[in-house]
């Protein structure tokens, strides 16, 4: 899970297990067609904290559970459920509400400004071992002001569609140059039995990850995102279930579009 920036979708995925991927067509195969427990640790360099989260991998959805917070990301519905078990709460948003609310904070570019072509350097750093105990291919992926490190557990076998998914590439996001050169070194190399079935490219899983880019003049942030526990386990049933007497709230979405509205009344309002 790497997103454009450090800790967001604009809001968070839960503090970063929120990004959405590619919507899944009905006639695919279940994106995880083997349940998948990945235990997180992000480490938040502006707060100085850590945050852990527990994401569960099963079927089309991506069920992430953070304190008293539990969001369900299913990709075949193409909805974001969200339940707050401490506020007694709920929203649900589709994904075409989430990417309009993103086009939001969207910068367009100038008509007569050209499209900056970044290149991405990735060095492979050879064998390492992560902190789940399993050993990955490691890779240092570099612009001349964002470095990438990370590493590729090979033992778990990905299509790139549940890659995408776990990194929160594609729609509703916008799919970075970054996150391309991080498919990349995921990716399966031929020689690697199993890499192919049937034609298609399998991926592997990247379980550390961590970016330092510029922040200022003469100082660097690096954010670590790292899976520390891979298991097949299912999330518990009671911290799916919305809490009866829940009362169902706008999304962040729908809060981002209704702020915009109020603002757009005011601007277009007559002057006394």
């Amino acid at each position: 899970m790497l997103p454009t920036k450090p800790a967001v979708w604009v809001g968070g995925r839960v503090a970063l297990a929120l990004l959405i991927a590619l919507p899944l067509p009905a006639s695919d195969v279940p994106l995880f067609p083997v349940p998948l427990h990945l235990v997180r640790q992000v480490e938040d360099p502006i707060a100085g904290s850590t945050a852990e989260v527990d994401e569960y991998c099963s079927g089309n959805q991506i069920i992430t559970i953070s304190g008293s917070r539990t969001a369900i990301v299913d990709y075949e519905r193409r909805e974001l459920l969200e339940i707050d078990r401490a506020a007694s709460t709920y929203s649900i948003a589709t994904f075409d509400e989430i990417a309009r609310s993103k086009a939001v904070f969207d910068r367009p570019r100038p008509k007569k400004e050209p499209a900056a072509s970044i290149a991405w350097n990735t060095t492979p750093l050879g064998v390492t071992r992560s902190r789940t105990g399993r050993s990955a291919d490691s890779f240092e992926i570099t612009t001349d002001k964002i470095k990438v490190q990370v590493a590729v557990d090979r033992q778990v076998t990905l299509s790139r569609a549940a890659l995408d998914a776990i990194s929160g590439a594609g729609y509703p996001n916008k799919t970075s140059d970054q996150q391309e050169a991080v498919a990349r070194a995921c990716a399966r190399r031929a020689d690697v039995p199993g890499a192919k079935t049937t034609g298609v490219e399998t991926y592997g899983l990247p379980l550390e990850q961590s970016i330092t880019f510029e922040a200022g003049a003469a100082k660097r942030l690096t954010v670590h995102n790292t899976i520390v526990r891979i298991t097949n386990e299912l999330p518990p049933p009671e911290l799916l279930a919305i809490p009866a007497g829940a009362k169902l709230v706008d999304s962040r979405a729908a809060q981002i579009q209704k702020a915009l509205k109020e603002l757009g009344d005011v601007a277009t309002a007559p002057k006394p």
